[in-house]
This record gives structure tokens, C-alpha cells and sequence, in this order.
């Protein structure tokens, strides 16, 4: 199905593109737009899906906003062991260096009921001069 010629924008052909597997049919798809999808299939599709199509990105669009996307999803379906392993391997990359992942993951541990987890991220927050935010003191 040709998508020229309707007036949609380029944000939501990257959408609608996300369960067709066009990526790269004449438009350019940005780390943000590639998160925004990761988060829809997820939704949508499940948590597999959503690990199979951030396995399938380039490399080069695998940036901080992609792996919390994924981390938002682990955290959705309340998979503790996967959303800890990739927040550990957010820490190497060093897309840990802000309160959103430690949000999420307060988050969970929240739901879980693992109050003693929430002070350690708070702890490490602490530690490496992150700021705690406005959810952050409301979680």
C-alpha cells in the first residue's frame, strides 16, 4: 500500500510503518521515532516483539531514549530480572546519567513491593549527583 499522496505526516508513516516493517522506504527514520515505535509494539504486540525489533536496529539508533523505551517496557510487564540486567548495561553506556531510568525502576520495584530497592536507586542518585524530579519525590 503506497503511502504517498495522503496528507499524513512523516511521524506517523514511521508509525503506521512500525507494524509493517517499511523502515527505509524513502524516509528517514531518527532514534526517537525508532523509541516511539519500540514503545507501540511493546504495547501492542507484547514484550517479544518489542525485544526483537530493538534487536533488529542499526547500532547508530540505539542511543539512551531506546534503551529506556525497552526499559519501559521490561518495567510494563514487570520482568524485574531483564529490566535490571539493561539498566546495568545503560550504566556502561552511560545512559544512566539522569532520573528517568531510576524513575522507572522505582517505579516497579514499587509494584513489587520492594521498598528496600527504592532507597538504593535513590542512594545511587545520590551518589552520582543525579537530581531527584518532581516524580521522582512522588513515586
Amino acid at each position: 500500500m503506497p503511502l504517498s499522496g495522503f496528507p499524513i505526516s512523516q511521524r506517523m508513516k514511521s508509525i503506521f510503518c512500525a507494524g509493517f516493517r517499511c523502515l527505509g522506504e524513502g524516509f528517514r527514520v531518527v532514534a526517537s521515532d525508532a523509541a516511539i515505535q519500540l514503545d507501540l509494539i511493546g504495547k501492542v504486540h507484547g514484550i517479544s516483539r518489542a525485544e526483537d525489533y530493538f534487536l533488529e536496529l542499526p547500532d547508530r539508533l540505539k542511543d539512551r531514549r531506546i534503551y529506556g523505551a525497552l526499559l519501559n517496557a521490561y518495567v510494563r510487564a514487570k520482568m524485574r530480572g531483564k529490566a535490571e540486567s539493561l539498566l546495568e548495561k545503560m550504566r556502561s553506556k552511560g545512559y544512566a546519567m539522569h532520573s528517568l531510568p531510576f524513575n522507572v525502576m522505582m517505579t516497579l520495584y514499587m509494584n513489587l513491593k520492594e521498598f528496600d530497592k527504592v532507597d538504593l536507586m535513590i542512594l545511587e542518585m545520590t551518589e552520582k549527583n543525579i537530581k531527584l524530579d518532581v516524580y521522582s519525590y512522588n513515586i
